[in-house]
């Protein structure tokens, strides 16, 4: 296994790394609080929404990319191998589905 800091480092890797790891998670944050927040009925759909939903794709892509092709690494810098993205992938999935949910609820409740 090779040292983390003998790794090289391409920019579009260390890009999505950094979306993966913080841009991402805040986009779906506001939007989730935007969904919350708006006085709207349980399933009326907004661009929040589709925001949301666009967002766990891309951070799903961004992992994935970032492992398969541009010699990816975990949070901790170690190298991130296949078996880190489906343990990332159904835990993003559940939680942001959870998530989602909830902000829609919050927005009934509103109503």
């Amino acid at each position: 296994m090779e040292n983390p800091e003998q790794r090289s480092e391409s920019a579009a890797g260390c890009l999505l790394r950094i979306f993966w790891m913080l841009p991402g998670n805040l986009v779906l944050f506001f939007c989730a609080f935007f969904i919350g927040n708006k006085p709207a009925a349980f399933l009326a759909f907004s661009a929040f929404d589709i925001g949301y939903g666009a967002t766990v794709a891309a951070l799903l892509a961004a992992r994935y990319v970032d492992i398969r092709r541009l010699n990816g690494a975990t949070v901790f810098g170690t190298p991130a191998s296949m078996t880190h993205y489906r343990r990332y992938a159904p835990i993003l999935i559940a939680v942001s589905v959870g998530v989602w949910a909830a902000a829609h609820g919050i927005a009934a409740l509103r109503a």
